[in-house]
């Protein structure tokens, strides 16, 4: 519409290629309704390319598409946690979670989607503070991740029915490092610290220990392959909790 305000009938000669805005900003097929919102809100923009698993685009989705949703709390929770720099902005963000889950209830949302978004924001407050726990990591010289790695959130969460009431269940998967190496202890000090940053902001710690401080609950890929082999071969009632 701009290009046909500036040249008129030719503009419509012109190559895509020349009016396409870049990068395309997208979101995910499975993502929830609320966090295209959310992201069209911060970046300001009226449309989203749409990816699928394989990460090809596969749709659009536009502002105008998304008129009728009003749940404004979902999607300023969704946002701030993003947007989060520290332990303070996440606690903020996370105080409101109670309001969004209100929000979403009187929109006549089901309940166990309800608790499909929670989990969905509880796993990416746990994202956020992975990556606070890391910059307090470089400014106390303790230096940057030894290797690549991914934390993992489980229990109730990981299974997409947090409620409310939730406690901290995660773990820490990394590349390579023998228990106790110097990548365990770097991932040990981080474990600790990510778990800090979600009691001080209001997840708390989790009783039966269920973290990625616990050495139980981190450890390279190789020694997560050995210790899912054990659990499966022994099959005790421990093990399968």
């Amino acid at each position: 519409m701009r290009a046909l305000a500036a040249h008129g009938a030719g503009a419509l000669a012109l190559p895509v290629d020349t009016l396409a805005s870049r990068p395309l900003m997208t979101v995910s097929a499975q993502a929830f309704v609320y966090r295209a919102i959310s992201r069209m809100n911060r970046l300001r923009l009226r449309h989203l390319g749409v990816t699928g698993a394989d990460g090809r685009v596969c749709g659009v989705v536009s502002a105008r598409d998304l008129l009728r949703l009003r749940a404004e709390a979902a999607i300023g929770l969704a946002d701030a946690l993003d947007q989060a720099e520290d332990a303070g902005a996440l606690a903020r963000a996370w105080a409101d979670v109670p309001r969004a889950a209100a929000a979403l209830t009187a929109e006549e949302v089901p309940a166990a989607e309800v608790a499909a978004v929670i989990s969905a924001e509880l796993a990416t407050l746990t994202r956020r503070a992975g990556a606070i726990a890391e910059c307090r990591m470089a400014e106390q010289g303790l230096g940057t991740p030894p290797c690549p790695y991914a934390l993992a959130v489980l229990g109730s969460a990981g299974r997409g029915e947090s409620l409310l009431a939730m406690d901290q269940d995660n773990a820490l998967v990394f590349a390579e490092g023998e228990p106790d190496s110097a990548a365990d202890r770097w991932f040990g000090t981080f474990g600790g610290i990510v778990a800090d940053i979600l009691d001080e902001v209001g997840v708390p710690y989790c009783k039966g220990g269920v973290m990625a401080n616990n050495p139980a609950w981190r450890g390279s890929q190789a020694t997560w392959c050995e210790r899912v082999k054990t659990w499966i071969g022994r099959s005790n009632p421990a093990d399968l909790l």
